[in-house]
């Protein structure tokens, strides 16, 4: 197994090279780490979550208490939204990451909705916030605050949003938010906020460094005044085999990948040599409605010398990767095409260095 990608070692982020995405499930051990703070110390035999605001009932929620509800289980993909930033010229501001920012697990919980019902949503109101128990100094002001997010009530009120406790069958690692995170199907991974200690439902915007600073398309330094939110994960793929810079043997080649959409399911994948003649991939059947799917292509006959994969996928509302991503200043939302460089040669298949 590959070592992983460190960007920073405290507060931990870190990803894995795409080779590893080998099936459509990631391992915890396997999952990316996205982190703006240092981890929170927790104990899950004391956790509670106060939810407060425009509510007929405000209540503290144990964990205990979401586990004897009825549990729901869904895949799901998770995407950090400067995924592929290290891709963008001139580069954005940011950790470099390299595309291994992306997992698919299964997320075990129980839905918002059923919680925010309990509670009594109040006329009136229209958004949700979530705060985290992981807290530090926001980069740009030097101000002590929370990681918080929050959802416009339409979205929170969503069945498949959930509070979550399981990670592919397991109590959810500290790590990756245990003993309760927030998973939202289909948006980028920002708003699926980790170690969920306070919902707040609100009759206004939240306007908090997480949802105004960051996580918002710029399209220069500075220009907020025409920031746009990252919400919905856009169409994506990656090429899982053969690896960037490898070096295969003559006849046919076989690509394999994963492809992602969260605006809509994946409906096809088309893979080119050198941006050429595009070869329709044949798509595994679906696993869940927001989980990543597998294809592979076979292409025949390719002879000595070196080549450029591409890989393209389509979701079923018409979006497609493009060549290049829109640049913006944070560096968000690259869903370019995937791409490997190859040597086609005749000595024995090795990593080229």
């Amino acid at each position: 197994m590959s070592e992983p990608i460190v960007h920073q070692a405290e507060p931990l982020n870190r990803e894995w090279p795409l080779t590893e995405r080998t099936g459509w499930l990631t391992p915890d051990s396997r999952f990316f780490d996205r982190n703006h703070f240092r981890f929170p110390e927790v104990r899950a035999d004391a956790w509670q979550i106060v939810v407060e605001g425009a509510v007929d009932r405000p209540q503290k929620v144990e964990l205990w208490e979401l586990k004897r509800q009825v549990p729901t289980s869904q895949w799901v993909t998770l995407e950090c939204s400067g995924n592929k930033r290290a891709f963008f010229e001139p580069p954005a501001e940011g950790d470099p990451w390299r595309g291994g920012a992306v997992g698919n697990a299964q997320w075990t919980g129980v839905p918002l909705r059923a919680v925010l019902i309990r509670a009594g949503v109040k006329p009136g109101a229209t958004w949700v916030r979530f705060s985290g128990a992981d807290a530090g100094r926001f980069k740009e002001t030097g101000q002590w605050v929370h990681f918080e997010r929050a959802l416009p009530l339409a979205q929170a009120l969503d069945a498949g949003v959930l509070l979550a406790y399981e990670m592919n069958g397991e109590p959810l690692p500290m790590a990756h938010g245990g003993p309760v995170r927030l998973v939202v199907p289909g948006w980028y991974g920002m708003a699926s906020v980790k170690w969920v200690s306070r919902i707040e439902v609100r009759t206004e915007p939240f306007r908090g460094p997480f949802q105004v600073r960051d996580y918002v398309y710029l399209p220069a330094p500075g220009a907020y005044d025409q920031a746009v939110p990252v919400t919905v994960g856009r169409v994506s793929s990656v090429i899982t085999a053969p690896a960037d810079m490898a070096e295969v043997r003559p006849g046919t080649l076989l690509v394999t990948g994963l492809a992602w959409s969260g605006a809509a399911p994946v409906a096809r994948v088309d893979v080119s040599l050198n941006g050429e003649t595009w070869v329709p991939a044949t798509l595994d059947e679906p696993v869940a409605r927001y989980a990543w799917r597998g294809w592979h292509c076979s292409l025949p006959d390719v002879r000595p010398g070196k080549y450029l994969i591409n890989a393209r996928a389509a979701d079923e509302l018409g979006n497609v990767q493009p060549f290049k991503a829109p640049w913006n200043a944070k560096g968000y939302g690259n869903n370019q095409i995937a791409q490997a460089n190859i040597s086609v040669s005749m000595r024995p298949t090795q990593r080229l260095v």
